[in-house]
């Protein structure tokens, strides 16, 4: 596991055309009010149960934040 520093994720995010997923590991009532562009919503407690259904690519990187840049 790696962390990305915010310019490098921003980059990722907007430049890269590597294949991974964007996990948004907040409650849902907090990606419902705002998350990343792409995002996908997986809140923390249910990553073990539904990441095989949601992330189908066992190959991909998955990047997941559980806050906004501090």
């Amino acid at each position: 596991m790696r962390e990305y520093p915010t310019e490098e994720l921003r980059q990722k995010l907007f430049e890269s055309t590597d294949r991974f997923f964007l996990i948004d590991a907040l409650p849902r009532a907090s990606y419902q009010h705002r998350h990343l562009p792409g995002a996908l919503s997986l809140p923390l407690e249910e990553i073990s149960q539904r990441a095989p259904d949601v992330l189908p690519d066992p190959e991909a990187e998955v990047i997941a934040y559980c806050s906004g840049p501090r």
